[in-house]
């Protein structure tokens, strides 16, 4: 369990807070308070506050956002997260070691995250049975360390001085009856302790090509295996293929694949354990593998292919009106020809560097001289929302910020209306928004149709 999203500012979008909430959850935590504050506004304490009176430009996306994270959650409660190896946090060791004598538990844990390797930080008192920990006393089981439902395949003791005696005795206890233990004093961090920890274990994720933003989870059901796969780069495309061990030992050709942001489900082909995914900036997927694949009719399977689709600008321009936080009805006229080519930025020095609120572009257009299936609006800051001749496309909160048009374009004139909304760290900049670099605010481009073929 983890309270999230406090004591970061206004300046907090619903694109970081959805960042947060994988980063977490990509880690087996699956219960989360979204922040404890004062309804006051504004409450000068940890925001932000969701709501905020009604003053809160980006509720709806913070809305949607709290939909997956209820989705995403149940789905991966009541399994067990596979986690291969076990830190010891050797507190005592870091404590009184503050000249640097002991390696942090951060470094190995580092290590591991970044070769796609899973773990779990474990207390001392896990080792000796003492404290509150009695429940969950280590013990060998068939060669791994075995605490509570949970089984490592090693335990890695961060380099120290020393460490208490029954901590001592305990990982020797366990080590005498068959747990794979690993001292760091031995050897320097890094390759040396990937090359010590592939003597004991095989990995549950083998990774093609150089990805450590990359996030894994691996949960295990009675009935099925069920995978989370993360994207914690801001920037890089994670396009790769990924060997799933237990999914080629089974011989599983097929998984569910579910974007729960987006409420879009697909089947995926599997050969040999290897499944093939890209995945863009901020983008999170879930991969569910069944024993007994259940039949649904009418799922596609994904296509993550850009063979036969390309790109060109769209040749659009916008009347822009803004509505500020504190007066959300009144729409203004801000820009009245603006060019999807050149588009501004609505909180530049020049224009409202203080604006928060929302940002509504409106345009009319004929259909376009393209088989279009999909509008990219490239960078907005910080959340989107498009209607397409009157039909409701949906709440986008994070990269990328792609519709899929091709059921609503119409023959003759199309009309588009497109809602952006900033954050409040504009206006309102709390001591914490200072350490946040505000983004550009509205839809800033670019902007383009996504197309099968251009016509002759």
């Amino acid at each position: 369990m983890c309270e999230v999203f406090g004591a970061y500012g206004w300046a907090e979008n619903a694109g970081m807070m959805k960042w947060l909430i994988d980063h977490l959850l990509v880690r087996g935590v699956n219960r989360f308070i979204p922040h404890a504050f004062s309804p006051a506004f504004p409450d000068p304490d940890c925001p932000p506050h969701f709501g905020a009176g009604g003053k809160d430009p980006q509720f709806e996306g913070f809305t949607k956002l709290m939909n997956y994270t209820s989705k995403a959650a149940h789905l991966l409660s009541g399994g067990v997260l596979k986690t291969q190896a076990a830190i010891l946090y050797h507190a005592e060791a870091e404590w009184m070691n503050r000249d640097g004598d002991a390696m942090l538990t951060q470094v190995p844990a580092k290590i591991l995250y970044d070769a796609h390797i899973d773990y779990d930080i474990i207390p001392a008192d896990c080792l000796t049975g003492e404290g509150g920990s009695r429940v969950f006393k280590a013990r060998a089981e068939n060669g791994c360390l075995a605490i509570g439902s949970q089984n490592y395949e090693c335990l890695i003791i961060p380099a120290a001085v020393e460490l208490p005696e029954n901590v001592l005795r305990a990982v020797m206890e366990l080590e005498g009856k068959g747990v794979p233990v690993i001292r760091m004093n031995r050897f320097a961090a890094g390759e040396e302790l990937l090359r010590e920890i592939s003597l004991y274990i095989e990995k549950d994720f083998e990774v093609k090509g150089d990805f450590p933003l990359l996030r894994c989870a691996h949960f295990v059901y009675p009935d099925s295996n069920v995978y989370m796969f993360v994207n914690e780069s801001v920037c890089d495309t994670a396009d790769t293929e990924i060997t799933l061990r237990d999914v080629k030992a089974k011989g599983l050709r097929s998984c569910t694949l579910l974007d729960m942001l987006n409420d879009k489900i697909y089947t995926k082909k599997v050969e040999n354990g290897v499944l093939k995914l890209k995945l863009e900036p901020y983008r999170s997927v879930i991969a569910v593998f069944e024993k007994e694949p259940l039949v649904r009719e009418n799922v596609p399977e994904e296509d993550t292919s850009e063979e036969g689709y390309g790109r060109v600008p769209a040749e659009l321009v916008f009347e822009i009106r803004t509505a500020s936080y504190d007066d959300p009805q009144n729409y203004k006229l801000a820009y009245e020809n603006a060019d999807a080519g050149t588009l501004p930025n609505i909180t530049d020095v020049s224009a409202e560097p203080g604006f928060s609120g929302k940002i509504r572009y409106t345009a009319s257009f004929e259909l376009p001289n393209c088989d279009a299936v999909a509008l990219d609006l490239g960078h907005v800051g910080s959340t989107s929302h498009l209607w397409l001749n009157g039909e409701d496309l949906g709440v986008r909160i994070c990269p990328p910020y792609r519709y899929d048009v091709g059921n609503a374009l119409k023959e003759g004139k199309n009309e588009l209306v497109i809602e952006v909304a900033n954050t409040l760290g504009n206006a309102l900049r709390d001591r914490f928004t200072q350490f946040l670099a505000l983004p550009a605010s509205g839809m800033t481009g670019p902007v383009e149709w996504i197309v099968r073929a251009v016509k002759a």
